[in-house]
């Protein structure tokens, strides 16, 4: 593949960021459910807890990842460098399309209201959202690749 440098740290490295979108992932579990009970309950106290909880569990994980994505540029291994920007790039958009679709949920139309334009609305901002996912479990599968060859380059 094409990523040739190696240095000692890779493969712990590339295993911390698995590690980290593992914690995203379960963030943003969290973050659904406390979304789906606030819209259940209208009971916003628990649901504002969970977002502060969320946003610093999100903003730890971002920091991990973006310490190790500058441990890569510094020692000269751009192309992992630049795959976790990429990823960066995508979680950031990932979390706004999560807060806009959360947003558009909340707001449902009333009986007067036009529900198509609503539904067309909150159709796009799930498909947009879903090709962030997309592209997240895109560089994901790259640095599984790049996880394997480098752990099958030690055997």
């Amino acid at each position: 593949f094409f990523f040739a440098h190696m240095t000692v740290n890779s493969v712990q490295c590339l295993q911390q960021v698995k590690e980290q979108q593992s914690v995203r992932a379960q963030t943003y579990r969290k973050f659904e459910s406390a979304f789906a009970e606030y819209l259940r309950t209208k009971d916003f106290k628990p649901y504002q807890t969970a977002c502060t909880e969320c946003t610093l569990q999100f903003k730890a994980c971002s920091e991990k990842v973006v310490s190790i994505e500058r441990t890569f540029r510094d020692s000269g291994n751009l192309p992992y460098a630049d795959l976790l920007r990429k990823l960066q790039d995508n979680e950031k958009m990932l979390l706004q399309l999560t807060v806009q679709l959360q947003q558009h949920r909340k707001n449902v139309p009333g009986p007067d209201e036009d529900s198509a334009v609503f539904e067309r609305e909150l159709e796009h901002l799930q498909k947009q959202r879903l090709q962030v996912v997309e592209g997240v479990n895109e560089v994901m599968d790259e640095v599984q690749i790049e996880l394997t060859d480098l752990l099958m380059g030690d055997a």
